[in-house]
Formats: C-alpha cells, structure tokens, sequence
C-alpha cells in the first residue's frame, strides 16, 4: 500500500470507483482460467461449481481491486509501482477464493491448479490492460509538433533522478529538447541504455565526446548535471567546465534546479537518527527462521481475515454510525529500514472539531462505541491486509510515527514492525519509550518460533484481562541492553586508548 497516498486533510473523501475494464474483467479471469485448464468445466455436471468459483472469485477481487485502489490511478499513466499493486491485489483476491472455495464448499469438480490459472490469467489482463492504455497515450504524445531547432542535451551522471529527467524531457518537451546522450564516469556503464538513451563515455572524455557530436551535425547545448556539485570528481569537473567553456555549452544543475539540495531533512529520517538506515547482520537476515516467519504471517493473516470477517463488518458499519464516512482512519509511520508504511485501523475518533468550529479534546471525540472497539482491538482489524502486502508482520516492533522513535533507534526499525510485539504483551500503553525499546530490541536478537507463538497466546490473554507491565522481562530487557552498551564502550576505550601506549 506504500505507493499510494492519501490526503491527511479531513476534506478529502474517500470514493469507491471501480473501472468496467476491471470490473468485466474480474468475472472474465475466473471463467477463461476454468476454460484454459479443461474446457470440460462447462458441462452441466460441473457448471455449478464453475459459477461458485467465478462468483466468489469476482466478488473478492472487487474487494481487493478497491483496497488496493486500483482504478484510483490513471492507467493512461500506468507505472512500475501500479503494476506491484496489481499483482499484491491479485494475490490476495486468489488466495481468498481458494481457502474460501476449496476448504468450506470444496468444489470437488474444480481443478486444484485452477487458483494459480487465475491468478495469472487476472494479472496479465489488468497489467495488460493498464500497458496498453500507456502505449496508447505513448503513441498520442509522440504526434509532436515539429520544430526547426530543437536545445540538444547532454546528461551527466547516471542515476533514478536522471531516469526520471529523460522520462520527463521525452514525455513532455514535445520536441523543443531533445537528450542526445548520458555519461557516466563508471567504465561498466559505457555503452549501456537507459530509458532509451546511450551512455556515450565518461565526463573526463567530454570535449572529445562534443566534438564528435559536432562532426555528426549534433550541436549540444546544455550539459546537465544530475547530481551534486562535490560528487563529481576533481578530473571530471576541470573537464567540463573547459568543454562547456569552449563549446559554449550551458551548465545547468539538475538537483539545484528542482530544489533538492539544501535545507532541512523533509523526510524526519535524521530526526529520528537514521542516517544510513539500521541493517541486521547479513548472516542474521539468512536464517530460515525469517522466512518461515513471513509464510506464517500470509497463512495466518488470510485465516484471521476469514474467521474476522463478520466482526470486520460489524466494527465497519459501527464506524459509519458513530463517527460517519469514511470509516478507515491511516497514519503514516515508519516500518522496516525507515521506510514508510500506512497504518490502517477503523475509525474511533469524531472530527475534531464540532459545528461552531470548537476544538475537541481526545476525551470528547472518543465515543463509547469507540472506547469499545479500541478496548476490544477490533479496530486493528484492517491492518492485517497490511501484513498480507508485506508493509507489516503479524509480531515485531510496532510502528511509530517518526516523532515518538525514541533517540536511540537500535535495532528497532530493522524488521518489519507487527501487529502485535514483545512490548505489547509486557505492558504495552504503561511502558515508557525506553522500556518499549529495549523490549523491541531484545524480541529481535531472541527471535525464534517459540518466542512468536508465545507472543501469540500472550496477545490473546492480554486482550481479555488488558494491559499489565512484565516487569521481569522489562528488566531482563534493560539489563542486557546496559550490559551491551558497556561492552561496547569497553571496545571503543580500548581501541583508542592502544595507538597512545604504543607510541609512548
């Protein structure tokens, strides 16, 4: 769900689209995969399982498409990120109808591998689709209007904002400019593309490089740097700054230009003292017991889905009652390596403001009916599709906004953050920052399967008799955190103090 985004503003409305594309080809995809496997599903002895197969699978895959929000974006625009959320709504509309159909109503006609036929039959139309629409409008935009002269550019530097600049010239300049070639100083990007455009050579060859254009009727006119002015090396520089000088050749800065230099950190990463986000040791992110963590987390996450569901529905329209449409608050936190993830629950607070404009406190806008749902963890429900999309886990840290990260991230943003976690189950609102810290850190280094389906029968006790502090874990969790540290400044002192004893 990361690539959309949502307005935080409590104007914009949620509205649920679906397009006809999508919607006829949601009942289509079921139909031609039961076509493709054996066309014999279409006799009358297995046409009823046919149709309750398509039928829950179209429903389902309605469902999902406005989850993931797939016809909110302009397929004329269709980019690699839509086509992610294309395959993560796929997946999770195809996983659905199997367990649906094959564990309650079996469908003892239905061949097994039709679930993967469909799902390979679903996302090929929607990503086919979506491409063709982009070729279409590729095509429109590509009548440009000609011109006598065109400003012939040359990039340096190879890198996604130079990707986007050529994407953003070819798409839009319509024909006034034109990018004529890139050049790198790393010798294997020499005579590699990228969107379309070759790597001619290195920034230290350049006057030979405009030479060459010119000899071939190509005049440059712009050299685009598309980076910052001290990552270019000393060579490089001299060289274009004489190149340009004898050429006439403009400089133009790429991220000066688009004022993505300078000033404040926007994102709150340096706020919360990632830098360089955290990393696990390598040898720590290969144990298997990672990835049979994430295949528990999708297995256990589509059970508690299925076995949720008449709850999900009952919190919902409780939501649209008390405090009305839509009934999905979301917050953006941050989730594994500081990257950004949506968090989603039900909504349990009234608008903030009442209808002469009054400021609300949190006692006022939080109703009973909202008390409850908070109370019961009912709320959380949505944020297992989350878990499902990989943004979440079903047991980890959970995610903070970057104000509350404590100073002291450690190893905290290194996995994925969870529904429920180490802290939640010893103390959870009674523990302070520190202690929910420590606790974090200390459920990372002890992961294992043991750990985690404890944390799973604790969450469940916890929700029936509420918060209570472990302060045994709290204190081993703190304990062996100083007892690290100390290690750690030992190292520190020795290892400065050793130059000074050998030279005296």
């Amino acid at each position: 769900m990361q690539s959309r985004y949502h307005s935080p503003t409590s104007h914009a409305r949620s509205v649920a689209r679906i397009s006809f594309f999508d919607l006829a080809w949601a009942i289509a995809a079921p139909l031609l995969a039961f076509w493709l496997r054996d066309p014999g599903s279409f006799l009358p002895q297995h046409l009823n399982d046919t149709l309750v197969y398509t039928l829950v699978g179209a429903v389902l895959s309605l469902l999902a498409f406005q989850w993931f929000s797939l016809s909110d974006g302009l397929s004329r625009y269709f980019s690699v990120g839509d086509a992610l959320d294309v395959a993560k709504a796929c997946i999770v509309a195809v996983a659905l109808t199997a367990l649906i159909c094959f564990m309650l109503t079996r469908l003892e006609s239905a061949p097994r591998s039709i679930p993967a036929i469909h799902f390979l039959v679903l996302s090929a139309g929607l990503v086919g689709g979506r491409g063709l629409a982009r070729i279409r409008e590729w095509r429109r935009l590509s009548v440009r209007q000609r011109y006598p002269t065109s400003e012939n550019i040359m990039v340096v530097g190879v890198s996604r904002l130079t990707w986007f600049y050529t994407k953003m010239v070819d798409e839009l300049s319509r024909g006034q400019k034109r990018i004529v070639a890139l050049v790198d100083d790393r010798p294997g990007l020499n005579g590699r593309s990228m969107a379309g455009h070759r790597i001619a050579g290195s920034p230290r060859k350049l006057g030979e490089l405009l030479e060459e254009y010119k000899v071939h009727g190509v005049d440059v006119h712009r050299l685009v740097i598309a980076s910052s002015r001290d990552s270019l090396a000393p060579e490089a520089w001299a060289e274009i700054n004489r190149a340009a000088a004898r050429y006439g050749v403009q400089l133009e800065f790429l991220p000066e230009s688009l004022a993505l230099t300078g000033g404040d950190d926007p994102t709150g990463i340096n706020h919360v003292g990632l830098d360089e986000p955290p990393a696990l040791p390598e040898s720590f992110l290969r144990r298997p017991f990672w990835l049979v963590k994430r295949a528990m987390d999708i297995v256990l996450a589509i059970v508690l889905l299925m076995v949720l569901a008449p709850f999900a529905a009952v919190a919902a329209v409780l939501a649209a009652i008390d405090v009305g449409m839509p009934v999905l608050f979301w917050q953006q936190r941050l989730g594994r390596n500081g990257r950004r993830v949506l968090v989603y629950k039900f909504r349990t607070l009234r608008a903030p403001f009442d209808r002469n404009g009054r400021a609300l406190s949190a006692d006022e806008r939080l109703s009973s009916i909202g008390r409850a749902l908070r109370g019961s963890r009912l709320d959380e429900i949505p944020q297992l599709f989350s878990i499902l999309s990989g943004d979440m886990s079903l047991i980890g840290p959970r995610p903070l906004l970057p104000i509350d990260q404590p100073d002291q991230v450690g190893l905290r943003l290194a996995v994925a953050p969870g529904l429920t976690g180490w802290a939640q189950v010893n103390g959870g609102k009674l523990l302070t920052p520190d202690e929910k810290n420590a606790l974090d850190e200390w459920y990372i280094r002890h992961a294992s399967l043991a750990l985690e389906f404890q944390i799973m029968f604790r969450t469940a006790w916890m929700m029936v008799r509420g918060d209570r502090r472990g302060e045994k874990a709290i204190e081993v969790a703190l304990a062996e955190r100083t007892e690290r540290n100390s290690r750690i400044d030992d190292l520190v002192s020795e290892l400065t103090e050793a130059p000074l004893r050998q030279a005296s």
